[in-house]
């Protein structure tokens, strides 16, 4: 009886557990079926940033399922070098990662906050040598000083597609020169780049090869013109330009000559001193400008000029009440005849360009037949607005008012309401006006998405 008890509660052998693993249905899936299971899943853990976790999970699962995981290559490209006050990345896992993703293209992603280290000084000799391979580099350095083994990037790179360098807080060993981004003997032809500096960092970009570049979004308040102009005229395949806190003290931009973007389709400035005459751009599709109060000066954005041929979609976001500027977006909006859609985040502008477009309806463009307007309540509560709830509802009734008489006189015109409803209540004036114009006035939750018509 007791060697039968024992029997019963003694752990199963080795050679026990590979059989009942072996019977279940987990182990005998084909290798494609298995493998499409592992890329939906490092999919989304690279969404959730749990991309180890889950190679791990998965090569702890059985012998088997480990095999067929170290066998894919693809699999093991994302190299992410974490630095913060809570730890360092593991060197070795890292190592083990290199060596698993065999000669398959790289993502590679280094994160520093806080002081350099010699964990990172050894991760660079450690991935240089695999450079050469790396399609996407990541660079993001917060709160750091002195000499960075990560910059300038240089060496031999030429499958690298996109790169973005982040540098939020940081000071250079020297603050008399910029911090130079890339090196002389940087061999790569990116096709996506952002780059973003703090105010207490000036960088210099040059250096930076453009002919395969299609999207580049540069957030760097000392942004030169000469910079600029190199990227515009050498990059013919160019696509889209995004440009944001570049200010423009000695009017360099301003005075300047006209800058040629001849196939540039999509353009971005917010809060950029890039006045709107100085790029030349015959087939630009898309044009949007934020003002949200970081320049001296806005008025010079918005010069007397030739209006853009081919533009269609106009996107404006104004945060402060600066004078002047509804009336020369009102302007600036009669002058380009191809708009088809207009799209205002402009609280408490909106109603003021609104006014002055209804004011002359047969002076708008003539194709313009969606104008959405986001978040209007956003910026202030009714409990945190100036004026206080009443002057918050008198603006959405003469708001009412505006686009009642704009939907009036323009029968083929549709608004689009985009509020975040967990927020603020819909606006009971709007919602009368949605009534009485079922199908062209419709609420709409969120924030509009870029590539949205």
């Amino acid at each position: 009886m007791r060697s039968g008890q024992a029997t019963r509660t003694s752990p199963p052998s080795i050679h026990e557990r590979c059989l009942r693993n072996a019977r279940r249905p987990a182990v005998s899936l084909s290798r494609e079926v298995l493998l499409r299971i592992f890329d939906l899943g490092l999919r989304m853990a690279l969404d959730d940033d749990t991309a180890d976790d889950f190679l791990l999970s998965i090569s702890a699962v059985c012998h088997e399922w480990r095999k067929r995981a170290i066998a894919a290559p693809h699999l093991w490209r994302f190299i992410v070098f974490l630095q913060s006050p809570n730890g360092v990345s593991s060197l070795e896992r890292i190592a083990n990662y290199l060596s698993r993703s065999g000669m398959v293209e790289l993502d590679v992603v280094i994160h520093v906050v806080g002081a350099q280290s010699r964990p990172l000084a050894f991760f660079m000799q450690m991935v240089t040598p695999h450079l050469f391979r790396c399609q996407a580099l990541s660079i993001t350095l917060m709160n750091t000083s002195g000499a960075f083994p990560v910059l300038p990037i240089d060496g031999y790179m030429p499958l690298l597609r996109d790169l973005s360098i982040t540098l939020h807080d940081t000071q250079p060993a020297r603050t008399s020169a910029p911090l130079r981004l890339f090196g002389p003997q940087l061999q790569c032809t990116p096709i996506n780049v952002h780059i973003e500096a703090s105010n207490e960092c000036a960088v210099d970009i040059s250096g930076l090869h453009v002919g395969r570049l299609r999207k580049i979004s540069l957030l760097l308040p000392g942004l030169r013109r000469e910079h600029l102009s190199h990227i515009l005229s050498h990059s013919q395949n160019l696509r889209s330009l995004t440009l944001r806190d570049v200010d423009d003290a000695d009017r360099t931009f301003t005075h300047s000559s006209s800058i040629l973007a001849a196939n540039l389709r999509s353009l971005a400035l917010e809060d950029c001193a890039l006045p709107l005459n100085v790029v030349r751009a015959s087939h630009l599709h898309r044009l949007s400008l934020g003002l949200h109060g970081g320049l001296r000066d806005y008025s010079y954005l918005f010069p007397f000029m030739t209006p853009f041929a081919a533009l269609q979609h106009l996107s404006i976001g104004i945060i402060l009440d600066i004078p002047g500027i509804p009336a020369l977006v009102a302007a600036f909006v009669r002058n380009n005849s191809t708009l088809r859609s207009l799209q205002l985040v402009a609280e408490p502008s909106a109603t003021q360009i609104l006014l002055l477009l209804a004011s002359n309806p047969r002076t708008m463009p003539r194709n313009l037949n969606l104008i959405r307007l986001v978040r209007m309540t956003w910026v202030d509560d009714q409990a945190e607005h100036q004026g206080g709830p009443s002057e918050l509802q008198d603006n959405m009734y003469d708001l009412a008012q505006v686009l009642l008489g704009l939907l009036a006189v323009r029968p083929a015109l549709c608004l689009h309401w985009y509020q975040d409803t967990e927020r603020a209540a819909q606006p009971p004036q709007i919602l009368t006006l949605s009534r009485q114009m079922p199908g062209r006035l419709l609420f709409r939750d969120g924030f509009p998405d870029s590539d949205e018509e």
